[in-house]
């Protein structure tokens, strides 16, 4: 089983290695588990561009829910016009009903049945819109919360990554520092030491080459030997400015 997990995470690794810009989330469980027991193990670099997708995803959830929003809000107002319409033909209806009543001469009896059907009819299709464009009402500012929501959390996880971002590099400054000033800096040997020895090893080669070629080098040929000088005889010139 430890193999094919480690192949598991070798897989992932040279998927994420190469094309870290098409990881996508996974379901949360799965995440859980990759969080606690994979991220550690993955470059900081592959870390981001995971977060990165999961906002991604977030982002698409809102792009749904913006849609939802404005659906809902288009459908809002096509309510309320219908709702205006039915209103004003109920009325119309109203009135045609109470000039038949005011005028029982004028109206036949099946006259006055259609209208008080056509009215009833409209009060009903009223009433129903009227609950419908509640209940779509409710559900646009059900919506219009959820995206505000989402919109926050966005907002703050993209901030969030962006400080870790920040400290990440910030962090990498400071031991990169601290290996090349303080020797007693904990983990592996750190570079500064490493570059001081192998130039300090280059110095004593070339001093040492120095010093074989001061000592044994042979005198260049053809050169005339060098003149003994009697330090006395010489002395003497250099005081009566015979130099």
């Amino acid at each position: 089983m430890k193999y094919v997990f480690a192949a598991s995470l070798v897989l992932v690794a040279l998927v994420t290695v190469f094309h870290a810009e098409k990881l996508i989330p996974v379901p949360r469980a799965i995440g859980s588990v990759m969080n606690s027991a994979v991220a550690k193990h993955m470059p900081f670099g592959i870390q981001t561009a995971y977060a990165e997708s999961c906002i991604s995803e977030l982002g698409r959830d809102q792009d749904g829910i913006r849609y939802a929003v404005s659906d809902a809000t288009v459908r809002l107002r096509e309510m309320n016009r219908r709702i205006a319409s039915l209103r004003a033909a109920r009325d119309e209806s109203a009135a045609r009903i109470k000039a038949l009543v005011e005028c029982p001469h004028d109206a036949s009896e099946e006259a006055l049945g259609k209208e008080v059907a056509r009215h009833d009819d409209l009060q009903w299709k009223l009433t129903h819109a009227q609950d419908t464009r509640d209940r779509l009402s409710t559900t646009v500012e059900s919506l219009e919360s959820a995206e505000g929501t989402v919109s926050r959390k966005l907002t703050e996880l993209n901030d969030r990554l962006d400080i870790v971002h920040l400290d990440h590099e910030q962090n990498n400054a400071r031991e990169l520092a601290a290996e090349l000033t303080d020797s007693t800096y904990p983990g592996k040997r750190n570079s500064a030491s490493h570059c001081a020895d192998v130039i300090e090893h280059m110095e004593h080669k070339e001093r040492v080459r120095e010093e074989i070629h001061r000592r044994f080098a042979p005198e260049p040929i053809g050169s005339p030997p060098a003149l003994k000088v009697d330090p006395w005889e010489r002395a003497k010139a250099i005081a009566d400015g015979d130099c």
